[in-house]
């Protein structure tokens, strides 16, 4: 995969962190944007429907926007030479695989009732399977195209001017 599109990638993946950071910022804050209320928006974004603390709604936020932050990070570090960032950059776009992997792995399964739960509220799990399993699958598939090593011609582009 050439850098651009490794680029285009990483974009994609911190605009869509930084918006979702941004939606549980405004939820934390008490706006149920896009709902008219936290009943209807609970019943929509979350499984049990039991919308979570203030805290506990921040603190996703807070993972959210350091992980958009990380994979800008990575982005730079891609045109550029190794630095002492580097592997940990490469380890957060892994670890980012890895969660929207697992997290669009087990919405499939559980909200097409493939893993034997019966889905108790078919908002959640309509919404799951429509959009939120396959965005994190793409979230996880543009984090792995970032977190790999420079493509080899850009090594030698590199090396070549040096």
């Amino acid at each position: 995969m050439n850098i651009r599109m490794r680029i285009l990638a990483g974009s994609f993946l911190a605009l869509t962190l930084a918006v979702l950071g941004m939606l549980h910022i405004l939820w934390g804050s008490g706006i149920p944007f896009p709902a008219a209320s936290f009943g209807e928006l609970g019943g929509a974004v979350v499984p049990s429907g039991i919308w979570p603390s203030p805290a506990l709604t921040f603190l996703v936020a807070a993972a959210l926007s350091g992980a958009s932050v990380a994979v800008v990070l990575r982005m730079i570090n891609l045109s550029r030479s190794r630095s002492i960032l580097t592997p940990w950059l490469i380890f957060a776009s892994y670890a980012l695989a890895v969660v929207f992997a697992l997290r669009s792995i087990l919405g499939f399964l559980i909200s097409s009732g493939l893993w034997g739960i019966n889905p108790a509220d078919a908002t959640f799990h309509r919404w799951d399977l429509l959009a939120y399993s396959p965005l994190c699958l793409l979230l996880a598939l543009c984090a792995l195209a970032l977190a790999r090593q420079r493509d080899s011609n850009v090594n030698s582009a590199l090396d070549s001017r040096t």
